[in-house]
């Protein structure tokens, strides 16, 4: 139904920091309003490489308000944490902020202003946690039509979520493209991919390479884009007409088995995993087209991402996956990820008779299209 969604607090550990941060020092003060206070502490935490930095634990009055000062040379990443409860993200740098936050719920209201950034961050946000909802709500109407067999029900599912899914990213493109440079830009860097969207992202790299903000992100970030460069060079060998690089996994029982094995069968490598929720919901439909080619010489190659033998074996007898299925257990590191430049499940391949890619990511009706074209 769509893809997973990688948000910009792990894509900014890419690369390298090698541009020194500003030390020109500026005060900023955060005032804020709790409406619903409660026992425990309220911490501010900043965004690192890798890790969560907890900066300050903020004291916060009977009656919700706290006040924090602080003294930045560059601007930052950071996560008001209340009580465990409620995260609010915030970009803070050279403009005082104002926060007024529920604080006892993790979806509960959330008021910040004072910032260009900010402001950005919250329309950005604002889209895409709408397009979740919204997705959300298709994804229950899709498991209601797979539980009474109505396929005519989920085919319309299926088209409507590409549809939507197009319009949101469009609607993306065109916000970014008003920011400029913003920070706030980093956060959806992860809702678009190498194959589908390079043009944008390279294109975003050029508009941070040519005014780049003073903080050692940037550089992490374009790291990133030089990633993505070189992926889409690296691509070439995965053009439809190529054939396809080979896959050599163990399967299930611990035996290796060849994607090259399933030569003269018109074959489907498909990435996923058990925690991979798009992927779960498109499984279905794999599973029609799987019952529906099986004797006329289709096979499912499915390349699992998982890390747990236990949960992938889970998630084939669940949602009751009959082919081939392989796995090294290595998450995002796996061998077959990396050959086939995978940063986004679910992602499927193709592959007609001779071994040669014939199409990509096809889901929903256009699976069946295809395979009806192909094999009649």
């Amino acid at each position: 139904m769509g893809k997973i969604l990688i948000y910009f607090f792990s894509l900014i550990v890419v690369g390298s920091c090698n541009q020194p941060p500003s030390q020109q020092t500026k005060g900023v003060q955060i005032n804020g309003k709790i409406n619903f206070p409660t026992e425990g502490v309220v911490l501010l935490e900043e965004y690192g490489e890798k890790e969560l930095t907890v900066v300050d634990t903020i004291e916060v009055q009977p009656s919700g308000e706290f006040t924090q000062q602080m003294v930045l040379t560059e601007p930052g990443f950071y996560r008001l944490n209340l009580y465990g409860q409620q995260m609010v993200n915030l970009i803070i740098y050279q403009e005082d902020l104002t926060i007024e936050v529920d604080g006892n719920t993790p979806d509960g209201d959330v008021m910040v202003s004072g910032s260009q950034d900010m402001k950005n961050l919250t329309e950005l946000n604002q889209l895409v946690q709408g397009f979740q909802k919204h997705v959300g709500a298709l994804n229950q109407e899709f498991v209601q039509a797979n539980s009474t067999g109505d396929e005519a029900e989920m085919e319309r599912i299926r088209s409507q979520f590409e549809v939507e899914n197009a319009k949101h990213k469009a609607l993306l493109k065109q916000k970014v493209a008003e920011m400029g440079n913003s920070l706030a830009i980093l956060q959806i860097v992860g809702n678009f991919n190498v194959e589908e969207d390079f043009e944008f992202l390279d294109q975003l790299g050029n508009t941070f390479a040519n005014d780049p903000p003073d903080t050692k992100h940037t550089p992490r970030f374009l790291g990133y884009i030089d990633e993505v460069r070189k992926q889409a060079k690296n691509n070439e060998s995965l053009q439809i007409g190529k054939v396809a690089p080979e896959i050599n996994l163990p399967n299930p029982d611990g035996s290796m088995v060849p994607l090259s094995s399933l030569r003269g069968k018109v074959v489907l490598v498909d990435f996923w995993a058990q925690w991979c929720r798009p992927c779960r919901l498109e499984n279905p439909n794999i599973v029609e087209a799987y019952q529906k080619f099986k004797d006329k010489g289709f096979e499912v190659y499915g390349v699992s991402l998982d890390r747990s033998k236990d949960k992938w074996l889970q998630g084939i007898q669940e949602d009751g996956l009959p082919w081939t299925h392989v796995s090294d257990l290595k998450y995002w590191q796996s061998e077959a990820a990396r050959t086939y430049n995978i940063n986004a499940i679910p992602a499927s391949f193709l592959l007609d008779r001779e071994g040669k890619i014939i199409a990509k990511n096809l889901r929903g009706p256009a699976l069946h299209q295809k395979l009806k074209e192909v094999l009649g």
